[in-house]
């Protein structure tokens, strides 16, 4: 069966996550995905505090290449991948890029057609344009961060940056490729932790332009009027989220709740937003005197948006994960089965299939370039220049 991308063929110079996580995305939806490493080391997520960890839940439906481009030789090796390429996705420093021969000017005089995509910290210029950038630096200096961090903690868990400018990027990279459809070139796109960070704050932020009102912490209980995490009799927490003025009157129908419901206080959404921490309290005194089960089972039954808060382990354990089939398992060459979250779409016609597990550390570079035209000999000779490495490391 094919694949919605099938046909298109994507150079990656990326490592980590963000570009990793996209690049993945779009062999997933069938582009064959050809992930030019550092022969010495490859991505820093095969390795380090990860233990590889990283690297395995981005690197599906991909083929390794190495190549070193601080050689001669390297650059022309990509340079000949690029003619062949329809995307190109990159994560360097705008003053490396002409380094290495992979600036846009360069690359788009080998490939008028190709789709570049550049992810970055800051974005590809500006006072930050040479700023490292990872996840965090994006959270904190677009004021996502901030709203939800703790008196106790600056740091959130989740990779939000990092995975929200993946996904822009897969978008930019679409639109480019079926904007090239009607004009025959491509062009440069490209996204930042920044920017797709701050996008996240999108809804928040007329509040902001309208009234001068800040995003701070809490802001997303404050500015909706409802909702929020509660802790039932048996330790366990749940939430509920009824900021609607008729999913809010449903709970009426709840014995336990009906007298908060019909409280003045509470009886707009406006009122309910002034008064947000009296409602909150209210709920918790009453959420607390019930085991989570009478609760779910309560308020689903009125038809009010709720959801026990899960573990991980929990979650995937969940009758309805599993019915969605949202882990998926792949025979890797030398760790055996790995698993994988699944990626979150479903197509009727042209499904996305897990072709790839991910790849040693230039398992491909041989295929890659017998492809690319490269003799046996030559490519043993590159191979004792060191601009690759033919055996794959196992890793």
């Amino acid at each position: 069966m094919a694949n919605a991308l099938d046909g298109v063929s994507v150079a990656d110079l990326t490592m980590g996550l963000a570009g990793p996580y996209c690049t993945m995305l779009l062999g997933d939806l069938g582009a064959e995905v050809i992930k030019v490493e550092p022969p010495d080391r490859g991505d820093y997520g095969r390795e380090g505090a990860y233990g590889g960890h990283l690297f395995r839940s981005c690197s599906r439906n991909k083929k390794s290449l190495t190549l070193d481009l601080s050689k001669e030789e390297g650059k022309q090796i990509l340079h000949r991948l690029i003619k062949k390429s329809d995307v190109f996705v990159q994560s360097y420093k705008p003053s490396t890029l002409p380094k290495l021969g992979i600036d846009y000017e360069t690359l788009r005089k080998i490939n008028p057609r190709l789709v570049y995509c550049s992810i970055s910290g800051y974005g590809m210029d500006g006072p930050y344009k040479e700023r490292p950038g990872f996840d965090l630096v994006g959270q904190a200096v677009s004021g996502l961060l901030y709203t939800y961090a703790t008196n106790d903690s600056l740091v959130y868990p989740i990779a939000l940056a990092d995975l929200s400018v993946s996904m822009s990027a897969v978008q930019a990279i679409l639109a480019a490729l079926i904007a090239r459809e009607r004009t025959g070139t491509g062009q440069h796109v490209e996204t930042s932790l920044l920017e797709s960070a701050m996008n996240l704050l999108a809804y928040l932020a007329p509040e902001f332009f309208d009234l001068g009102r800040p995003i701070d912490k809490g802001s997303r209980e404050l500015g909706v009027g409802f909702l929020g995490a509660y802790l039932a009799s048996d330790s366990k927490f749940l939430v509920i989220q009824a900021f609607i003025d008729r999913i809010f009157d449903r709970m009426a129908t709840i014995p336990e709740l009906k007298h908060i419901i019909e409280d003045p206080r509470f009886r707009s959404w406006a009122l309910r937003r002034t008064h947000c921490k009296e409602l909150s309290a209210c709920f918790r005194e009453v959420i607390r005197t019930k085991p989570r089960d009478y609760w779910l089972s309560t308020l689903l039954q009125a038809d009010v948006p709720c959801a026990p808060v899960l573990r991980f382990d929990e979650a995937l354990r969940d009758p309805q994960v599993e019915h969605r089939k949202m882990i998926v398992e792949l025979k890797h060459p030398t760790k055996g089965t790995v698993k994988n979250i699944a990626p979150p779409w479903k197509f009727s016609e042209t499904p996305p299939l897990m072709r790839l597990p991910p790849p040693l550390l230039g398992e491909h570079t041989l295929e890659i370039l017998e492809n690319l035209g490269y003799s046996r000999r030559e490519i043993d000779e590159l191979g004792a220049k060191g601009v690759i490495r033919i055996k794959p490391l196992t890793n």
